[in-house]
C-alpha cells in the first residue's frame, strides 16, 4: 500500500534531545509527547522519526506490549508533523497523506493488533480506508471519536487585563454564561497567582473525586517528578485562586513555545456561584497570552457536565479519533 513515490523511511529515535527539538519545530507542539513525559510512562515506548532522504518530517510514538500496541497512560499518541508555513493546504494534505500511509505500513508489518488515538492534526484518514480496500477487508476500524476545544489567541492583545478584558475582540466570542460569571468574579475578593507547588492542585481533585464518589484516576506525579526541569522553559504552568486567604481552584498547563495544553483544573466548591475556577481559566489565559502563546487546547470536551464550559471560551471544536486494527 505504501505510495511508491513518497520515498519515506522509519528509523528508530534513541536521542531523547533529537525527539524534543523536531517537537519544537513540529506542527503539534504536543506537551504530552515530550521524552520526559513518554519515559515517565510505565508501559514501553518506542520513539521513530519519518524521514524523507535526510530530512524529518514527521515523528510517532508506540506504546507496547506482546507485539501489541496499546493506548498507555496518555490521552493519544500523535503523528508529529513537521510544521509547514506554506499555504499551499492541497500540497500539505497530500504530505500529511503519504505520511499517515508510511506510519500505517509500518505498524501493519511490525505488530499484529493495535489501538491508537491520533490528535485532532490528523484529520484525514482516508488513507485507512484506502488500505481496507486494498486489503479487501475491514483491518482498520474507526473505534472512538471525541472532541476538543483549541482558542486562538491571536486575537487577543497582550495588554488586556482581566479589568478591562470586555474591551477586547476575544471577549466577544465568550458565551453568554462565561461573560456573566466573568462580571460575577469581578464582584468577587479572588486573588491569582502562579506556583510550583502542586500539593493544593492534589488535594482539589482528591476532593473533587470524593465528591463524586468515583475512584481517583488523575496522577500528577510525572508532572511533580518533572516539574523544574519543565519550569526552567516556562513549558508547566499552574494556576491557583485564591479566596480569603483559601486556594479554591487550580489550572494546570503544558506548554511548547506558543502553544499550550489544558491538562488539569478544578475547584474546591461544586457550586454555580462559584466563579473561581472561570476566574482562573481567563487570568490563566491572559497570562500565558502576554507569555506569547497563541493557541490553547482545552483538551476534551466530552464530558456532559464540562464540555459546554470549555467551549464557552471561544475555542473551535476538533474532532480526533481513535482507530483499531487487527493485522490476520
Amino acid at each position: 500500500m505504501d505510495s511508491k513515490d513518497s520515498k519515506l523511511n522509519v528509523k528508530l529515535c534513541n536521542n531523547d534531545k533529537e525527539w524534543d527539538i523536531f517537537l519544537y519545530k513540529s506542527e503539534n507542539k504536543n506537551f504530552l509527547s515530550f521524552s520526559k513525559i513518554i519515559n515517565s510512562s510505565i508501559s514501553k515506548c518506542k520513539k521513530y522519526f519519518i524521514y524523507k532522504e535526510q530530512e524529518i518530517v514527521a515523528s510517532f510514538h508506540i506504546y507496547e506490549e506482546n507485539n501489541k500496541i496499546i493506548s498507555g497512560e496518555q490521552i493519544y499518541t500523535p503523528i508529529h508533523y513537521k510544521l509547514n508555513n506554506k499555504p499551499n493546504k492541497s500540497s500539505e494534505y497530500y504530505k500529511k497523506f503519504l505520511i499517515l500511509e508510511k506510519y500505517i505500513d509500518f505498524i501493519t508489518k511490525n505488530y499484529e493488533i493495535g489501538e491508537i488515538t491520533l490528535d485532532y492534526l490528523t484529520e484525514d484518514l482516508r488513507a485507512l480506508m484506502w488500505f481496507n480496500f486494498t486489503a479487501s477487508k475491514d483491518l482498520f476500524k474507526i473505534s472512538e471519536i471525541k472532541y476538543t476545544s483549541v482558542i486562538n489567541l491571536n486575537n487577543l492583545d497582550k495588554n488586556f487585563t482581566y479589568e478591562n478584558l470586555e474591551s477586547s475582540q476575544f471577549y466577544s466570542f465568550l458565551s453568554r454564561s462565561i461573560k456573566q460569571q466573568y462580571k460575577s468574579s469581578k464582584k468577587d475578593t479572588l486573588e491569582f497567582y502562579e506556583s510550583d507547588d502542586l500539593k493544593y492542585a492534589k488535594e482539589i481533585i482528591n476532593n473533587t473525586f470524593e465528591r463524586q464518589n468515583r475512584k481517583n484516576l488523575i496522577n500528577l506525579s510525572i508532572y511533580e517528578e518533572n516539574f523544574y526541569k519543565f519550569k526552567e522553559n516556562k513549558e508547566l504552568r499552574l494556576f491557583y485562586t485564591s479566596k480569603k486567604n483559601k486556594i479554591v481552584s487550580f489550572t494546570l498547563f503544558g506548554v511548547v513555545l506558543d502553544t499550550a495544553k489544558y491538562l488539569h483544573g478544578g475547584r474546591l466548591i461544586d457550586s454555580n456561584k462559584d466563579y473561581s475556577l472561570t476566574f482562573n481559566m481567563l487570568s490563566s489565559i491572559l497570562k500565558l497570552k502576554k507569555d506569547n502563546v497563541n493557541s490553547l487546547d482545552l483538551e476534551g470536551i466530552n464530558s456532559p457536565t464540562r464540555g459546554f464550559w470549555k467551549l464557552g471560551f471561544g475555542g473551535d471544536i476538533k474532532p480526533y479519533f481513535k482507530f483499531k486494527f487487527k493485522n490476520n
